[in-house]
């Protein structure tokens, strides 16, 4: 046997031995994301918790890492944004992950925002942001008289139609009657 085979052997059974397997050290963001994430965060919708698409825009890194490791001691602490989160989703509780480090974490949120930026070049997906969905997008200001004017014109044009239709009616009715 060479000493290659022979400390890969001892390592497998060292692992096998003490239980431990193989920990969060070494592993990617997206298999941490898949393994401790996944079965209660979605990238676009909420599943059990709240749909993590953004969420580094939404939070910042340092109170991730300390909502990761022990969510129940910030709500308990009086963390507003905790609370809130516990509140809408009460009765479920995110469980403590107290062993994965602060890269591991870092990781996953890297995953995730390489992840959603994927999601939202992919052709009709929820979570694009209208300016993604459609370059040339932008809202509707002042100075768009044009527009207003239009749908001004328009909407008097169909008031002028309805009150004809009305005095119309009227008038057939006004017949009917002088021809009984």
């Amino acid at each position: 046997m060479k000493k290659t085979d022979l400390f890969l052997s001892g390592m497998i059974c060292l692992l096998l031995i003490t239980g431990k397997g193989f920990t969060a050290a070494g592993q990617s963001g997206q298999q941490l994301f898949e393994q401790r994430c996944a079965s209660c965060h979605a990238l676009d919708k909420v599943l059990v918790g709240p749909a993590l698409g953004h969420v580094d825009e939404r939070r910042p890194m340092d109170w991730i890492i300390k909502f990761v490791h022990a969510p129940h001691t910030m709500i308990q602490g009086g963390d507003k944004t905790a609370a809130e989160l516990y509140a809408k989703f009460n009765p479920v509780v995110m469980p403590d992950h107290p062993d994965l480090s602060d890269g591991d974490i870092r990781n996953i949120v890297d995953y995730i925002k390489s992840a959603t930026r994927q999601l939202a070049s992919a052709p009709g997906n929820p979570i694009k942001r209208p300016a993604m969905a459609m370059p040339a997008y932008r809202p509707l200001t002042g100075k768009d008289r044009w527009f207003f004017f239009s749908l001004g014109g328009f909407i008097l044009v169909l008031i002028g139609v309805l009150v004809l239709a009305v005095d119309v009616k009227a008038y057939a009715k006004k017949q009917e009657a002088s021809s009984d």
